[in-house]
């Protein structure tokens, strides 16, 4: 029977999203081109051709295209939510507001689509909007933890610290083990100046996931608060040993030793911020803060005349904060003296507080981290073992992350995925599964810094689990192309094998010749099938695809 023409659509879809899997990136777009040819309604295949476009560098021409999408498809909330997060990754926020405004009027009544919403808009630093979706998303399912902890956490990054307790509380009586309810609950505590139950929750936080990190840091915070300055210390350290190299938690740190009056410490985690990415004006501005404590006016000088140079909002926004007149206002002709007199003056906080972070699109490799993890990547249940070693950008997102684990077991990407850090799913988000974030916006060194080791699934019909840990965090070498395979060992199971105890009972087939089986096995597998087979020189011919 031959096929409707939205099945025809669909399957030019799947092998367009297998191409991308594979790196096939010109594949992939010609077989989207066909899916909307085919179909000219299919959102979905639009929005998949877009980002084969950016992928593939021409930024104009993807970006034109989805918002042609949106014209076409003014009420699909799909295309509006997709073209809002672009924007925000882009950096234009008044786009993309308007875009998620649009998405919010037609926004169908499912609670993970009011919680995608209202995380988008938190991201556009809307945080009203942000909340007021995340309590519909409460009103729809109050029984999730999830979307209280979520409402919870906006209102504190909303300072709306008493009204945040009870959500949190809410979301820790339906999941007494979530960590972002416990620890959004010690920042508020922490926040309100009650250090001792602030202590007690971010203990708890650690309990459930020592890496945490930036848990230490509020821990250490809280310690400080009430006294106990030894402790707050030796929480410090713990909290540095676990930053890796997170430009967030190191400039969480940074202010944390100012506090703690340990100047040259803070001064040295500032300073590994801006090697980290040279234009991070906040981090330069601490610098400048903590060079004035020790008397070094020519540092902080040089920290604040580039800030003038390449982020003056900044400035008069901490001008704003200190009731003071905007930057160089009154004294324009004379720079030094204006440095001087006005930045270093008993009112000026030098101390900017950390501004939400403005995620950029990611094309190619280089990112915002500038570092490279390496990374261990064992199936699990499985004897012999297999796994892998490889090297992975830390700007890669974790859907790029999933390409590299698709080509180091050799899979072939035609199933559903997830990733499961602390307790906190991620996948991609056509797949619509509930109770994820979208990995697409999520950098490896954003989760990777603050967690050893994650998970990740393939194929949920056969499950096979990965587990991921951090080994190392390492600055690139120069002239290596990233990712690569360092290591591995056995071949990874084919898909449709029947998850560990399926592949297990085919590889005692294949040894058994008198199994009715093996036939059929070596029919499907091939004559030449090995499992103790491993090309690191082949997976890495392929891995060069992944950009």
């Amino acid at each position: 029977m031959p096929k409707s023409l939205d099945q025809q659509a669909m399957t030019e879809y799947e092998h367009g999203m297998k191409m991308i899997g594979e790196d096939r990136l010109e594949d992939a777009l010609r077989h989207f081109d066909r899916a909307v040819e085919i179909w000219s309604g299919f959102v979905p295949a639009r929005i998949a051709r877009a980002n084969a476009l950016i992928q593939l560098e021409r930024m104009d021409e993807g970006m034109d295209y989805i918002a042609r999408t949106v014209e076409e498809f003014p009420d699909d909330f799909l295309a509006l939510y997709g073209w809002g997060s672009l924007l925000i990754a882009d950096g234009d926020y008044d786009a993309a507001v308007e875009a998620l405004d649009r998405a919010a009027a037609v926004i169908p009544e499912e609670t993970e689509l009011y919680l995608m919403l209202g995380d988008g808009f938190m991201m556009a630093e809307e945080n009203e909007r942000g909340i007021r979706m995340l309590r519909r998303a409460v009103e729809l399912d109050p029984k999730s933890a999830r979307a209280h902890a979520l409402l919870g956490r906006a209102l504190v990054t909303d300072q709306r610290f008493e009204e945040a307790l009870p959500e949190l509380e809410r979301a820790l009586k339906l999941d007494p083990r979530n960590t972002e309810a416990w620890y959004g609950k010690g920042l508020a505590l922490a926040s309100l100046n009650r250090p001792n139950e602030a202590i007690e929750a971010m203990k708890r936080t650690l309990a459930i996931d020592p890496d945490y990190n930036i848990a230490y840091v509020v821990l250490s915070t809280a310690y400080e608060q009430s006294g106990r300055h030894d402790e707050a210390l030796k929480t410090a350290a713990q909290a540095e040993k676990h930053a890796h190299d997170d430009p967030s938690t190191l400039y969480s740190l940074a202010q944390l030793y100012s506090g703690l009056q340990q100047y040259p410490k803070a001064r040295a985690l500032a300073e590994r911020v801006i090697a980290i990415d040279p234009e991070d004006t906040e981090a330069r501005m601490l610098l400048a803060g903590i060079a004035v404590l020790q008397g070094d006016l020519n540092t902080a000088t040089r920290e604040i005349t580039y800030v003038r140079e390449h982020d003056p909002e900044l400035l008069d926004e901490m001008a704003e904060e200190a009731s003071l007149a905007p930057f160089g206002a009154e004294e324009e002709d004379d720079d030094e003296f204006a440095a001087d007199d006005y930045l270093f003056g008993n009112d000026f906080d030098l101390f900017p507080s950390r501004r939400p972070a403005k995620p950029k699109l990611t094309v190619g490799n280089k990112g915002k981290s500038g570092m490279v993890y390496q990374l261990r990547i064992a199936l699990t249940g499985f004897h012999p073992p297999i796994w892998r070693e490889a090297l992975v950008p830390g700007d890669f997102t974790l859907a790029q992350l999933h390409r590299v684990i698709q080509v180091l077991m050799g899979w072939d990407n035609s199933h559903l995925h997830d990733f499961t850090i602390g307790t906190v799913r991620y996948a991609e988000p056509r797949a619509r599964l509930e109770g994820t974030k979208n990995e697409t916006r999520t950098p490896l060194h954003q989760v990777a810094g603050s967690r050893g080791k994650f998970y990740y699934q393939y194929d949920f019909g056969d499950s096979w689990e990965v587990e991921i840990k951090v080994e190392k965090v390492l600055p690139p070498a120069k002239d290596q192309r990233y990712p690569v395979c360092l290591a591995g060992e056995n071949a990874g199971p084919p898909d449709d094998s029947g998850g560990v105890w399926g592949y297990a009972a085919m590889l005692d087939a294949l040894k058994d010749p008198k199994n009715p089986e093996r036939e059929e096995y070596l029919e499907w597998l091939g004559e030449d099938f090995d499992p103790a087979a491993f090309d690191p020189d082949e997976v890495n011919r392929k891995l060069a695809r992944i950009k």
